[in-house]
């Protein structure tokens, strides 16, 4: 028999820990070393995206990470190997999970009404970007803050694979609106995907610039129109 030094209470050898859940078995351990390595994991995020949206990627070092954290520079390598793999936990815990849901609907596009569906989901994506701070400051950071010239050969891939992703997800789309017969002729759903592509990161990089006046969330229907009336068939 073990006896728990939380409640007091007798618990045979074979179990985890205490029904209490707070003593010292080894199941009750293990679970409050869990919980403590997935805060210090927290804190370390929090820490870097704060550091690298001040400072950009390449400059923040792991060593100031741990210190602004509170942690010991070993901290982040039990967590972490590298700053690339801090880049894609960032996006994977602060912006993925908001984004991909919008990103799998543009693949999704109703044969109706395709173009009026496309809109309301870049629409939903643009305002996602402006008034949520932890995905605003995630996107932020890896379309702005990495320095691609300098950054390391995974963030530069990891980078790629989410545009290829956003690319794949607008070629469908573009597909949908081609059928429905509202593309210009002339115009591959592949092009306007591309060009869609480059016209929404540069509505993303201008916003983070904080230059020329402006507001994303005023004029982004206007953008956004502005746009598809090039690619758009008339009628």
């Amino acid at each position: 028999m073990h006896v728990c030094l939380s409640c007091r209470r007798k618990y045979h050898k074979g179990k985890n820990s205490c029904i209490c859940k707070n003593g010292t078995g080894s199941g009750g351990m293990m679970r409050r070393t869990r919980e403590k390595a997935e805060q210090t994991r927290l804190a370390l995020l929090e820490s870097a995206v704060r550091l690298f949206a001040a400072k950009g990627v390449t400059v923040t070092t792991l060593n100031e990470i741990a210190s602004d954290a509170g942690v010991t520079r070993g901290a982040i390598y039990w967590h972490f190997n590298d700053k690339g793999d801090i880049i894609r936990a960032i996006w994977q815990t602060y912006a993925s999970p908001r984004l991909l849901p919008l990103l799998e609907r543009i693949g999704q596009l109703s044969p109706e009404n395709p173009v009026q569906d496309f809109e309301e989901i870049v629409r939903d994506m643009l305002a996602l970007v402006v008034g949520d701070a932890d995905v605003g400051l995630a996107v932020r950071i890896l379309l702005h803050n990495v320095e691609t010239i300098d950054c390391n050969i995974q963030i530069r891939h990891f980078f790629v694979e989410i545009r290829e992703n956003f690319l794949l997800a607008l070629t469908q789309a573009f597909s949908v609106i081609k059928a429905r017969g509202a593309l210009r002729q002339a115009i591959a759903p592949e092009f306007a995907a591309r060009g869609f592509l480059i016209f929404f990161t540069g509505l993303l990089e201008q916003h983070f610039l904080k230059s020329g006046g402006l507001s994303l969330q005023e004029h982004a229907p206007a953008f956004i129109d502005a746009y598809l009336y090039g690619v758009l068939s008339e009628g």
